[in-house]
């Protein structure tokens, strides 16, 4: 199997790391927590039970822990602030393919090729990658589907985009990634 892409856009600000967080609230408010650990509790339950104990791949015993510590996290109240509620959903949806959106992005990365970390692309990258320096807000999706055709398992780019080939401030950022599987 292969990743998938998935790509967003938020208002521009001049740290790329704010727009990040900005991008993960708004998501974040989309789930449905307490149904969201009922879910992975039934679903895990269902897979602990189908699973013999003692198979060849510790599949009963990895899904007893991941049980666990789903009742665990059901007994205390839910987090409150940004980071346990993003900390939450990702320990709910870790069955190895993260959780397949802007979630799964941890930071903004500071080398090449850091997994799970956005990379912000120079003028220079955005030539190459796309044939112009300045993008357009417009044409975000166009811009995400070519990423699709060089963007390896687990990586995330972010570029400026711009309201006109004219304008001389970015108006959003976007974020462009692919999932691990």
């Amino acid at each position: 199997m292969g990743g998938y892409l998935h790509h967003c856009t938020t208002t521009y600000t001049p740290d790329p790391k704010e727009a990040l967080e900005t991008l993960q609230a708004a998501q974040l408010e989309k789930y449905d927590l307490p149904t969201l650990i009922k879910t992975s509790l039934a679903e895990y339950q269902e897979a602990f039970d189908a699973t013999p104990e003692n198979d060849e791949y510790g599949l009963h015993d990895y899904y007893k822990g991941v049980i666990e510590d789903i009742k665990i996290a059901a007994s205390q109240p839910l987090p409150t602030d940004f980071q346990g509620r993003l900390d939450l959903v990702r320990g709910l949806c870790d069955s190895g393919e993260g959780v397949g959106n802007i979630l799964d992005v941890r930071g903004i990365a500071s080398k090449d090729n850091e997994l799970f970390a956005a990379k912000p692309l120079s003028p220079d990258d955005l030539l190459e990658k796309f044939g112009s320096d300045k993008l357009l807000s417009a044409d975000a999706d166009f811009h995400a589907g070519k990423a699709n055709e060089w963007l390896g398992l687990g990586e995330c780019i972010c570029f400026p985009l711009y309201a006109s080939a004219d304008a001389t401030d970015p108006v959003e950022w976007c974020f462009v990634g692919m999932s691990v599987d």
